[in-house]
């Protein structure tokens, strides 16, 4: 027999700003689990822990918001501290950190595997590269024409890859939600969190055999 479990998912928006965190916080504070919009990372899992301070996590993140993510680093200590389990998915980030390590060891392009996730997410990258490069040529010494046609071819790979970005992210909560919402049901509330970008709250709609209804 399928199993059917009723999730709602609320998405709230908000820009990298310090004052966010606190609302951010009272909102995650209310469920029992958070997933953020980030790679999985050692350096994470430490932080938490306590076992780093908050300002060598950030210094990793090499971020273009450090007071926005100290305070948010801070406050998902705390509620990890609390109980609350925090979950890093970023599927698309997390495979192109594995293709710059496998660059840099001496790999190349041929060595991804055909028709798979890391290759995608290669080729998105290298398109829109290169399209960033020729845009930035012709700023430097083309026609304004030239100039038009490359923004908007750029515009165009760099929608590919937010567009490639989100169906990885979305084809992980399904599998996710399997490792964590069974064991927290007791509380039948969880939260998907987005780290720097957005915060997407769980609270218990009909979700049936793992295809989401987003409300």
């Amino acid at each position: 027999m399928t199993q059917h479990l009723k999730v709602r998912v609320t998405v709230a928006l908000s820009h990298h700003r310090p004052e966010v965190v606190r609302p951010a916080t009272d909102l995650m504070a209310d469920h029992e689990a958070v997933f953020l919009e980030e790679p999985p990372s050692q350096e994470l899992n430490e932080m938490l822990r306590g076992d780093i301070p908050i300002e060598n996590y950030v210094a990793v993140l090499d971020t273009e918001y450090p007071e926005f993510s100290f305070r948010m680093a801070a406050a998902l200590r705390k509620l990890s501290a609390n109980g609350k389990k925090i979950f890093a998915v970023e599927s698309y980030l997390a495979h192109l950190i594995e293709i710059h390590e496998l660059f840099a060891d001496g790999g190349s392009p041929a060595d991804l595997q055909p028709d798979t996730p890391r290759q995608r997410v290669y080729l998105a990258e290298h398109s829109a590269t290169g399209a960033l490069l020729a845009f930035y040529e012709a700023a430097a010494r083309g026609s304004f024409s030239r100039l038009i046609r490359t923004v908007k071819a750029f515009a165009r790979q760099d929608a590919h890859r937010f567009v490639l970005r989100d169906r990885l992210r979305r084809q992980n909560w399904p599998r996710l939600s399997q490792i964590t919402l069974q064991p927290i049901s007791k509380q039948d509330r969880c939260t998907m969190g987005s780290g720097a970008i957005c915060v997407m709250n769980w609270a218990p709609v009909s979700m049936c055999d793992q295809n989401f209804c987003w409300t």
